[in-house]
Formats: C-alpha cells, sequence, structure tokens
C-alpha cells in the first residue's frame, strides 16, 4: 500500500473558477426538505457561502483534511468543522441530507475512491442526495492542448 499524504498533495490547491457556478447547480438539486448539508473538501468556504446565500437556514458541515483551510473558513457558514479523510467521517449515519463534493473524488487515490462512496452513503439520510463532480478526460480543450486529468494532486 502507498503511503497517502493527501494534505501535502492537495497544498495550494483550490482557486477553480467554476465552484460558484458548480455550488448553484448542486443546490439546484436539493429537496426543499434539505437541512443537513456535508460539504466535502470545502477548501476556502466559496461554496458553502454560495449555499448559504440560496437558503440561510441550511446547516453546512465543513470536511477538508486541511486544518488551514478550515481555520480560515468564513465565520457564519458552517456548523461544523471536520478536519479528516473522507474515508472516515466522523458523523452519524444517515445524518444528512446531502453530500456535495465538488471536483474532490479524482484527489483521492483509486483505493480510497470505494471507501470513501461508502461513506458517502453510510451518513446520506434515505432519499438524500449525493452530488459530486469531476474533470472530464474527453474536454476538447485538454485534447487539443495535448493535456489531461490526471497529474498534481489529481491521482484517478
Amino acid at each position: 500500500m502507498r503511503f497517502k499524504n493527501y494534505e501535502q498533495l492537495n497544498a495550494g490547491h483550490g482557486n477553480d473558477p467554476f465552484t460558484i457556478n458548480r455550488y448553484r447547480q448542486f443546490f439546484y438539486y436539493f429537496s426543499n426538505n434539505f437541512e443537513w448539508i456535508l460539504d466535502v473538501g470545502c477548501n476556502t468556504g466559496r461554496g458553502g457561502n454560495i449555499l448559504k446565500k440560496l437558503n440561510a437556514n441550511l446547516k453546512i458541515i465543513a470536511l477538508d483534511c486541511l486544518k488551514d483551510c478550515l481555520d480560515r473558513l468564513p465565520s457564519g457558514i458552517y456548523e461544523q468543522k471536520l478536519c479528516s479523510y473522507s474515508t472516515e467521517i466522523a458523523l452519524e449515519d444517515s445524518s444528512v441530507d446531502a453530500v456535495v463534493a465538488g471536483e474532490f473524488i479524482e484527489h483521492l487515490y483509486f483505493d480510497d475512491v470505494v471507501q470513501t462512496l461508502q461513506e458517502f452513503y453510510r451518513v446520506i439520510k434515505p432519499q438524500g442526495r449525493l452530488l459530486l463532480t469531476t474533470p472530464n478526460p474527453d474536454y476538447l480543450r485538454w485534447k487539443l492542448l495535448g493535456g489531461g486529468v490526471l497529474g498534481g494532486p489529481h491521482v484517478s
């Protein structure tokens, strides 16, 4: 098994220009009765801030492996901050209405993806939602420029 240091792998990343639109799109898929949201890989809290503006009654939980990011989150957005990996989420079973994980799963080594998805399933309430995005390996711009989705913090 390879040593995993997600903190080092992801330090300095997270200034995605599409975050605001992504979280607006996530919100579109929330049910009217959703209250508790787990924001996985919350980074600087820009996404949580958008969700809170769209519905001030949401109770959002921040999860990130970078303590520095959690320490710098804006006040009044998150009810709780969890500094951990997504493979072991310190929440009760069926405790959140939705898990949002924008541009996150590709930052996990392949053998942690299944365990993470199982954790998401465990913490989501029945009739809840998992909303995640990941880079498109067929993105035309990358193909034209000879790039791809793997590299840097994108490990799977």
